[in-house]
């Protein structure tokens, strides 16, 4: 949770994508001056088209680096590998079992990952088993919480024999040990990032949907048309058919009991383990299937530390209600708020975690709570 960003990667869309190119234009225009910018594209013309959008803001584009991959570049950037730090505070990039990228996007892509690992510098590479997305990985410096969906596929993959030869190799690599997380319960198999979040000091941040529901149904008598036209707005934008009666599928979803009693679950864990919880606002519905996979996710964040000053660079949606409470939330922890704007990703399942790989030099200190 801690340490000063030197390096960021982001990666273009294929296709043009406004309201991506919005998310990515935000997190380059808002960052801290110092931080050095790595953007994957395929196409000139998507690069020109970032670079016409960051100079109309007034953005410093001198010291960004452009990585061009020939294959296709795809915006989920975390997915690709899993950062961490050595013992003596170096980088290191976790690659997945190297049959994992080809089988995920074909054997012409196989080495995709190298083009994002060109944007990290000073970064040692290690292979592990490990076999799925970074997203299904969030720890700190005491323990890694790991989606138990890894597990599952090195299993059907017969890359390790056991629950206990997994956990064994991991805990080896990372230095850290692993506690599972069954995010099927959770949310549809969605990656454990956008759910849960560490915050240092054995602190984390857990979605709730009822913690929503709560929000939404105090706010306003319309709030829930109001949530709907805001997704609608953004799903039009993007391309996707958000389908009839969109409002009462929310409304479902944030006050489905079954759903809260396995976040329910989940905090009795996390607080076993001797963490503090802290709620924010979550909301999702869609499977893998499905032609919008929403996620309003306020976990899903990328931190940074520098002169002793903790930042977030947490997702807002338009949804004014929930906004407010998660940078509350976040603030109260001791950390200073960056909203990036993040509906687009948030309609295909993501947000700002999900669209950046980060290098980071050892931090010095933990935030602290705020009255």
């Amino acid at each position: 949770s801690t340490g000063r960003i030197a390096e960021w990667v982001l990666a273009l869309s294929p296709r043009s994508h406004r309201l991506f190119d919005q998310t990515q234009a935000d997190i380059i225009e808002r960052a801290s001056a110092d931080i050095r910018f790595r953007i994957v594209y395929t196409d000139d013309s998507r690069r020109r088209a970032m670079l016409r959008e960051l100079q109309t803001r007034g953005a410093d584009t001198r010291e960004i680096r452009w990585l061009r991959s020939p294959t296709g570049s795809d915006p989920w950037t975390c997915d690709f590998f899993l950062q961490g730090r050595s013992a003596d505070g170096g980088s290191i990039a976790y690659l997945h079992h190297p049959d994992h990228y080809a089988r995920a996007w074909g054997p012409q892509r196989a080495s995709d990952p190298h083009v994002y690992l060109r944007g990290l510098s000073a970064t040692q590479t290690i292979v592990t088993r490990f076999r799925g997305e970074g997203g299904q990985v969030v720890a700190d410096e005491n323990r890694a919480f790991v989606s138990r969906t890894v597990l599952e596929t090195a299993l059907a993959q017969r890359d390790v024999t056991s629950e206990q030869d997994l956990r064994t190799h991991l805990e080896a690599a990372w230095g850290l040990p692993v506690t599972w997380i069954n995010t099927a319960q959770l949310d549809e198999g969605r990656h454990l990032d956008v759910c849960l979040m560490t915050a240092g000091r054995r602190r984390v941040v857990l979605g709730s949907p009822r913690l929503t529901a709560r929000l939404l149904e105090a706010s306003s008598p319309r709030v829930w048309e109001r949530v709907e036209r805001e997704v609608r707005a953004g799903a039009a934008a993007t391309g996707i058919n958000a389908g009839a009666g969109l409002s009462v599928m929310l409304h479902e979803q944030a006050r489905s009991a079954p759903r809260q009693q396995a976040f329910e679950r989940l905090r009795a864990d996390l607080e076993a383990h001797g963490y503090s919880v802290t709620e924010v606002p979550f909301l999702a519905f869609g499977g893998r299937d499905d032609p919008m996979r929403l996620v309003l996710s306020y976990t899903n964040v990328v931190q940074d530390e520098r002169d002793g000053v903790h930042t977030v660079y947490l997702p807002s949606y338009g949804v004014d209600v929930l906004d407010r409470h998660a940078e509350n939330a976040w603030s109260k922890l001791g950390y200073r708020v960056v909203p990036v704007r993040a509906l687009g990703a948030a309609m295909h399942g993501g947000s700002i975690r999900c669209l950046s790989q980060v290098r980071k030099l050892s931090g010095r200190a933990e935030p602290r709570d705020t009255p």
